[in-house]
């Protein structure tokens, strides 16, 4: 059997410190390939490693086990990728396991498919590295933190489910499969000691998921023997997993076990687990003198090792403050550690500064101006200067979120947002400077910051013609609720309620034009009462019947609240303004049967003589020219708007008249004077006109008006039914047999039988009866149940109950 346990190496080495080597590659294994893809890793070379994997991966037959090498180094290239972008992208974690689903997809019973199944767990717990380190520049960001933990249950799953095929395998007389199950062991400890890290140090969660890994460590302990390199390896992450337990001296023991099984060495990792145990116990001295004994009088030039670079980092962060009596001693510290930052890049490339990075932000909280965000500020500047636009402004943000002095948080919030909309990052731009005015709300520039976020987004959407205003409308509202007492306020409020209005949320505008957050002006109750005509409006064209009643209803309590009166002290012109907006919508929307509680709320408002007099006409038997129409000065107030009142007020008379037959002649010549007072007719006007002249007794008239507009609209069947509808609800007989001609010529131009077929017939039956001439009524609704019956059974009631009403039974 060909030993393959080398396949899972490349993975496996993803999990540990990404260890630079040398500038070349060198041999770590008897795999040249392995070992050239490992050192192209470490060098950043990414896109070659990828090419080289891509080329050979394609090149092999899918079945074999070299089909399983390549696709396994392959994902780990691409691991690599997603690790050390700054921003994690699903699609660069969908990519990582494409190389291993493609070939399993191909063969779903691969001889390897348990080491394949590996390096998937092996893809997730990148993810959770990436998120780690996002953690420690930005901590409690509960997102990352789930996600980060969703990633670790899925890698967990993933190998417990790969250790179930194993055992089903017969490991015992399978030395690679053997070896594959330590290497799950490992997998399972370091992702515990990973998912620990997603926790605040030190915290109840992050010590209980130490404390797991060290149990699984023991059980792993006792399935290896010792003296084996895998034995060390876990006996390395089990010291480690008891100093994060807060249990230094016992990771010390740990490691003194490790080195003596070594012939007295220990491992660079080891050493630094070391070093990481003396400094949790404080023993600085002890520390000290193990990283001066490794990096000597020129630190640079030490054997390279990612980890102890870190640790050398740790020590140094840890001494940042340690008797640093003055600002200029504290600033040359944090001056040492950027300039040891620059080096671990130098030395083990982009990645480990992010590490480095991280780590500095986890230890170095900032404090007011303490200057340790100058770090990020600093590297931002390097960044910018080295045309990484993107990175710079991502560094600025990370300062802005950690900076717990105000006044710099909000100068890199507006640095960041310059910088990344630079390179149209509106979206980060604006969540940089809406997160960092919020997390320092008290500070006199917050709300100004927050609401530059809406006129960044405004702008891409001018640029962009994106019409999805969520965003922007959502930003005004924060601005104007968390702030209501600044300029900003003002202004978010005028602006979102020109955006709703623009996008006919007229109710909700009207509520911020009104609401109590400041003493509102005679013009924005005007404006107001203006939104809440339009929002009344909108509500009756979408509701039809009952519905209407309790939509309208409803919403109008609401408009009439708020344009209610607050306590007293008011000035008089406001109140005054107030009772004429209130009387304006209920003489326009209220329905007839509310009209009588409506009236008795009011009370007497004489500043507004046109609703006044339109409520009067129709609570009260009045006749049409009790109606104050055209009324002096209000055009010249508002035009526009005083037409559209004379519309509405026309609609509702309609409205009225359609649930009210017996008021229908004088409902009507209301209309028409309503109608004659208006300069610009609206659309659908005439139509209006022959129904109003069609109530009041103008029959004749109101017919050449509907003829008119059927000869206008050639085949228009609208037109026709609306010339029906009118005429049959005049009061007279001649009107109703012309309608009657009307539906049959509706009936005539749809299918026979269709829904619209047999409401034009009931239309016509209803007709005959209402004319008296019930043996027509009798002959059409017999024909129509013998020749076309209804499937509807609710159709043919409608047809029998008109039959009984004939006098014929069915």
């Amino acid at each position: 059997m060909v030993r393959v346990w080398w396949v899972v190496a490349i993975g496996l080495g993803l999990t540990l410190s990404l260890a630079r080597g040398d500038s070349l590659p060198r041999r770590q294994s008897a795999d040249w390939q392995a070992d050239l893809i490992r050192s192209l890793i470490d060098e950043e070379m990414l896109d070659s490693a990828e090419a080289i994997c891509a080329r050979h991966f394609a090149s092999t037959e899918a079945s074999t086990d070299d089909a399983a090498r390549w696709a396994i180094r392959w994902s780990s290239v691409r691991a690599a990728r997603l690790t050390s972008t700054a921003d994690w992208q699903p699609q660069a974690a969908s990519a990582a396991r494409q190389p291993i689903e493609k070939l399993l997809q191909a063969y779903p019973d691969h001889a390897r498919r348990p080491w394949l199944e590996t390096q998937l767990g092996i893809v997730d717990m990148a993810t959770v590295r990436h998120a780690v380190l996002a953690l420690a520049i930005t901590p409690g960001q509960q997102d990352l933190q789930a996600r980060g933990l969703d990633f670790v249950r899925s890698a967990l799953r993933q190998w417990e489910s790969t250790g179930d095929q194993i055992q089903a395998l017969n490991p015992a007389g399978d030395e690679d499969l053997r070896a594959l199950q330590q290497t799950l062991a490992i997998q399972r400890v370091e992702a515990l000691l990973w998912r620990s890290r997603l926790f605040v140090s030190s915290s109840d969660d992050a010590i209980a998921s130490a404390t797991e890994a060290e149990q699984e460590a023991r059980r792993a302990l006792s399935q290896i023997g010792p003296g084996t390199r895998t034995h060390q390896r876990v006996m390395l992450l089990r010291a480690e997993a008891l100093t994060a337990m807060g249990n230094p001296d016992q990771a010390l023991q740990a490691l003194d076990d490790v080195q003596s099984s070594a012939n007295g060495q220990l491992s660079a990792e080891g050493l630094a687990l070391q070093i990481r145990a003396l400094m949790a116990k404080q023993d600085w001295n002890a520390a000290a003198t193990q990283l001066n004994a490794y990096y000597g009088p020129v630190p640079e030039r030490a054997p390279r090792s990612v980890e102890l670079d870190l640790t050398r980092l740790a020590f140094m962060l840890a001494k940042v403050d340690s008797g640093a009596d003055a600002q200029g001693q504290r600033e040359q510290r944090l001056a040492a550690v950027a300039d040891w930052l620059d080096a671990i890049e130098r030395r083990s490339g982009v990645y480990a500064r992010r590490r480095g990075e991280a780590e500095a932000l986890r230890v170095v909280r900032v404090k007011p101006n303490g200057g340790d965000t100058r770090l990020l500020a600093a590297e931002a500047a390097r960044q910018l200067r080295s045309g990484n636009t993107r990175q710079a402004g991502q560094l600025l943000a990370q300062a802005a979120a950690a900076s717990d002095d105000a006044a710099a948080a909000l100068k890199y919030a507006a640095q960041a947002a310059a910088v990344l909309k630079s390179v149209d990052r509106i979206a980060e731009a604006a969540e940089v400077l809406t997160a960092t005015a919020m997390q320092h709300s008290r500070h006199e520039s917050a709300p100004g910051l927050h609401l530059q976020a809406a006129w960044l987004i405004a702008e891409a959407m001018r640029q962009d013609g994106d019409s999805d205003v969520a965003v922007l409308q959502s930003i005004l509202e924060a601005t104007a609720r968390r702030w209501p007492e600044t300029p900003e306020s003002r202004q978010a409020v005028d602006w979102l309620v020109r955006l709703l209005e623009a996008n006919r949320g007229y109710a909700d505008a009207a509520g911020w034009v009104l609401s109590d957050r400041y003493p509102p002006s005679v013009a924005s109750i005007r404006q107001g009462g203006r939104l809440w005509q339009a929002a009344l409006r909108q509500r009756l064209a979408t509701e039809q019947g009952a519905a209407e009643q309790d939509a309208v209803g409803e919403l109008l309590d609401q408009a009439l609240a708020s344009l209610q009166s607050p306590a007293a002290g008011e000035p008089a012109e406001r109140s005054a303004q107030r009772r004429v907006q209130r009387l304006r919508l209920v003489a326009l929307f209220a329905p007839p049967d509310d009209l009588r509680q409506r009236w008795g709320e009011l009370g007497v408002v004489a500043e507004d003589a046109f609703a006044a007099s339109l409520l009067k006409f129709r609570r009260e038997a009045v006749n049409a020219d009790t109606l104050v129409v055209p009324v002096e000065g209000v055009a010249a107030e508002d035009a526009q708007l005083w037409q559209q009142t004379l519309a509405d007020a026309v609609q509702r008379l309609q409205r009225d008249g359609q649930g009210n037959a017996a008021e229908r002649a004088r409902l009507g010549k209301g209309m028409l004077r309503l109608l004659d007072a208006m300069d610009e007719p609206p659309a659908g006007v005439e139509r209006l006109r022959a129904r109003a002249l069609a109530w009041s007794g103008q029959w004749q008239q109101a017919e050449q008006l509907f003829q008119k507009q059927i000869d206008a609209s050639p085949g228009d069947l609208k037109a026709v039914r609306a010339a029906a509808e009118g005429l049959a609800e005049s009061a007279n007989p001649q009107a109703k047999r012309l309608a009657i001609e009307y539906w049959t010529r509706i009936a005539a131009g749809v299918p026979q039988g269709s829904g619209a077929w047999h409401q034009a017939k009931l239309a016509t039956i209803r007709l005959h009866l209402a004319v008296q001439d019930r043996q027509a009524a009798i002959k059409l609704g017999r024909y129509v149940l013998i020749t076309r019956p209804p499937e509807d059974q609710a159709l043919r009631e409608q047809y029998e109950q008109l039959l009984r009403e004939a006098g014929e039974q069915p």
